[in-house]
């Protein structure tokens, strides 16, 4: 088998020995390429599984709102030694395959259903006002980061949403 694949024998035997924790890890991140080793996998875990259910809500997320989040899993955790530092962040990213990227659009940030109920309650409401009292502040955010730029996991699509504070990641 290993003449068959062009690797030494020895990386075989590895592969085979840790076939389970390999099926595991590519589970996990979705890929199957060497998984790059981590100091704290109990918070990277954590993290990547948050940083995955945000993001299939179409959350905007930034490496800030990763560092205070995996602080907080680390506390959760009781591990006192971790630091969320800028080259943390980077082997994070690298282990899990997370870009940054541009997004386009708000994707789902609106739920259908919603608007058809306030189209339909929005003429009662508005005769109470005049035109030149009424006004749309929908866009008027303070972003941290750009509003048009967002991680996103290697292979998925990057459609934006509405952003939150960190908290929500």
């Amino acid at each position: 088998m290993a003449k068959e694949f062009g690797i030494p024998e020895s990386t075989l035997s590895r592969i085979l020995a840790k076939k389970e924790e390999l099926k595991d890890a590519a589970a996990v991140s979705g890929h199957s390429k060497r998984q790059k080793s981590c100091e704290y996998p109990d918070v990277d875990k954590s993290l990547l599984e948050r940083f995955k259910q945000v993001r299939d809500r179409n959350v905007s997320v930034n490496g800030l709102m990763l560092q205070e989040k995996a602080k907080d899993f680390a506390t959760k955790l009781k591990i006192q030694s971790f630091a969320a530092s800028n080259d943390w962040l980077e082997g994070f990213k690298q282990r899990h395959h997370i870009l940054f990227c541009q997004i386009s659009g708000e994707g789902e940030a609106v739920d259908d259903g919603v608007c058809s109920d306030w189209l339909k309650k929005l003429p009662d409401i508005l005769q109470h006002y005049n035109d030149a009292d009424i006004y749309n502040a929908d866009k008027n955010t303070l972003f941290l980061m750009s509003s048009r730029q967002n991680y996103g996991i290697q292979g998925r699509g990057c459609s934006g949403g509405k952003s939150y504070s960190s908290s929500t990641v």
